[in-house]
């Protein structure tokens, strides 16, 4: 599952959408402090520094690193938030497993639940990726098309 979710948000990362990254952060790093822990502020400088480290990978012009910023802070917002949903789904199915006697029509009401947030993200992620696209140049979108190639070609 690790590596289908990887392979999943490389596109919307490498796109410059870092905060993409951070949802993916928040899954494998979050707990270890990786990528800011548990705090906003430490996490949004670690996005924007491999933002902008991808960015000058790109040569990208600051009307470029303005655009793709916004995007990636727009979708770190949202992953934050959704983190937090995390917690409370997590609280949840755990008190059905202590339930003497859980509803299962609930238990599965709470997956579903978390599964169409989870659908509305990804369709944020594709829409940011889109979004970065449009901001890059065709040889911009070309290296990160080879950046891409390199990290999904095991």
């Amino acid at each position: 599952m690790f590596f289908l979710r990887r392979r999943f948000l490389m596109i919307p990362v490498i796109f410059g959408a870092g905060a993409a990254l951070a949802g993916f952060g928040f899954s494998h790093h979050g707990r270890c402090g990786g990528w800011g822990g548990r705090d906003p502020a430490k996490m949004a400088r670690h996005v924007n520094a491999f933002v902008d480290d991808r960015l000058d990978d790109l040569d990208a012009t600051d009307a470029q690193r303005q655009s793709i910023h916004a995007i990636a802070n727009g979708l770190l917002t949202d992953l934050q938030a959704m983190r937090a949903e995390r917690e409370d789904t997590r609280e949840q199915l755990l008190s059905f497993w202590e339930s003497d006697n859980p509803d299962p029509a609930a238990v599965h009401a709470a997956v579903d639940a978390r599964v169409e947030k989870l659908r509305v993200m990804a369709h944020k992620l594709a829409d940011a990726g889109l979004a970065a696209r449009s901001t890059l140049d065709p040889k911009q979108r070309a290296k990160v098309a080879s950046v891409i190639h390199e990290h999904c070609d095991d």
